[in-house]
């Protein structure tokens, strides 16, 4: 089967489906796809996984678990022992939308940052940059593994591309409850979440696809009896004014800083000088975050605009090969 954009189209609107979504389950509630990404299957597997994590990342790769509820991180240098740590219960995580804008990036996520932009096209409102928008993460975990309740801060759409994932998800999000205990004296970002409402068990086949919004509690584990699975994390930052108008300043920062002069300082022995440079500074900051006011506007009121590299799968483009295609020898090996 040739995978072009109307097929990845159609996977996104599988996703989401509901004619309610937007006003039903968007940022509220999990909603649960089956099949919705059949197109996708056999495109992907766990050796795929262990070239591509080889060819993007230098090593040690991390691998995560979390046998008695916090998480335990190890670090992995070769495939062979990635595959172990995987096998005996760990996950594999490859932030791909931290390499997948480069021109050497694996030929394998093509397709997948076809169907991200395709995706955020469907749901969000406005793009700032990779680094604010873009969450994306393959897993590669093995049949006994568990990450441990907790909750993400991007809204993401996981599709299993291979074997099965079982999914514990709160029914609802608990925005201020999650947000209080956040910003608690003792928060520890790596301690289990806890449940505080009805949940839902959901086992991800091959094909599936399950949104779950930002700030949503659930766990994930392996089947037992299955071997090790592989799914993609599409995840879409959620955001707030700070991230704005923090990208705004990078956006000064990197284009105009020259033509911001250093500020005169003077020390509070100089009297009247240190008074007039400081009150100085306060205008020369007021009048920055006037221009950022107006350039606020600006970037809201835009059209959503994505990089090229988050683009339609061109017509007339290289058919995705089956999994394992790509692979090299001495790693099929490994």
């Amino acid at each position: 089967m040739r995978l072009d954009q109307d097929l990845l189209d159609g996977v996104v609107a599988r996703m989401l489906a509901p004619p309610d979504f937007f006003d039903r389950i968007w940022a509220r509630a999990p909603f649960h796809a089956p099949g919705a990404a059949r197109a996708c299957v056999g495109l992907y597997d766990g050796d795929d996984f262990l070239e591509d994590i080889a060819r993007a990342r230098p090593g040690p790769h991390l691998v995560v678990g979390a046998p008695e509820g916090a998480r335990a991180y190890s670090y992995h240098d070769t495939a062979a022992g990635l595959r172990a740590a995987v096998e005996a219960g760990g996950v594999a995580p490859l932030r791909i939308s931290d390499v997948w804008h480069q021109p050497d990036a694996p030929e394998r996520f093509a397709w997948m940052r076809a169907l991200f932009g395709s995706l955020f096209c469907a749901v969000s409102m406005i793009y700032l940059n990779p680094e604010r928008s873009e969450n994306v993460d393959l897993f590669y975990a093995g049949p006994g593994s568990h990450l441990g309740v907790h909750y993400d801060t991007s809204h993401t759409f996981t599709i299993q591309l291979s074997g099965r994932r079982k999914w514990v998800v709160a029914e609802t999000v608990r925005l201020d409850e999650t947000l209080a205990a956040e910003r608690a004296p003792d928060f520890s970002p790596d301690a289990a979440a806890i449940f505080s409402g009805p949940t839902r068990e959901i086992v991800l086949m091959p094909g599936d696809a399950l949104y779950v919004p930002a700030y949503c509690v659930h766990g994930v584990t392996g089947v037992p009896g299955f071997p090790g699975s592989v799914s993609i994390g599409l995840g879409i930052r959620a955001f707030n004014e700070i991230d704005v108008v923090a990208r705004l300043l990078e956006i000064v920062e990197n284009t105009r800083y020259a033509a911001y002069p250093p500020v005169a300082t003077c020390p509070a022995g100089l009297g009247a000088a240190h008074r007039d440079a400081k009150a100085a500074l306060v205008r020369r900051v007021r009048a920055l975050l006037r221009e950022l006011d107006l350039a606020v506007t600006g970037i809201v009121e835009a059209g959503l605009h994505l990089p090229d590299t988050l683009g339609p799968i061109a017509e007339g483009a290289a058919e995705p090969e089956p999994a394992g295609a790509l692979r090299h020898p001495e790693t099929a090996a490994s």
